[in-house]
């Protein structure tokens, strides 16, 4: 857990720390507490870690990005009202080229695991009818 007061930003959300110091610190001891407990229980019974697959992390991460890229029309359109023919133009080639990689992303991880199935991040977006045509 981060213990100071500064801010926390990843590409478009910005977390505030709205935990005072004191309580933070109690709950990161707890969490602490918690996971070195868990991790004794782990030993004692022999527990074997479960695992993960990367290939559904990446699919989440696309996921993700897919998101991104279908709300940022209208996260501009809400900032700054209705876009601009130029705004729009702008745009455009941006999301379009992001989601190009992202369809190739998906299309390569459909080569390397054809021996098991998983859900395409490739599906009809808000940003496809918003900034033209699907790619």
């Amino acid at each position: 857990m981060r213990q100071t007061d500064e801010k926390s930003d990843s590409i478009l959300e910005s977390t505030i720390n709205d935990i005072e110091s004191e309580t933070r610190r109690r709950i990161s001891d707890a969490v602490e507490s918690m996971l070195d407990e868990i991790g004794q229980i782990k030993k004692l019974f022999n527990l074997e870690p479960a695992e993960k697959s990367l290939r559904w992390e990446v699919i989440s991460t696309l996921s993700e990005v897919w998101t991104i890229l279908e709300d940022l029309p209208e996260k501009i359109s809400g900032a700054y009202g209705q876009m601009s023919d130029d705004a729009q133009n702008a745009l455009r080639p941006r999301i379009t080229r992001l989601l190009n990689m992202l369809n190739e992303l998906d299309r390569e991880l459909d080569q390397v695991s054809q021996d098991q199935p998983h859900e395409s991040v490739r599906k009809k977006s808000k940003a496809d009818a918003t900034i033209g045509p699907r790619v």
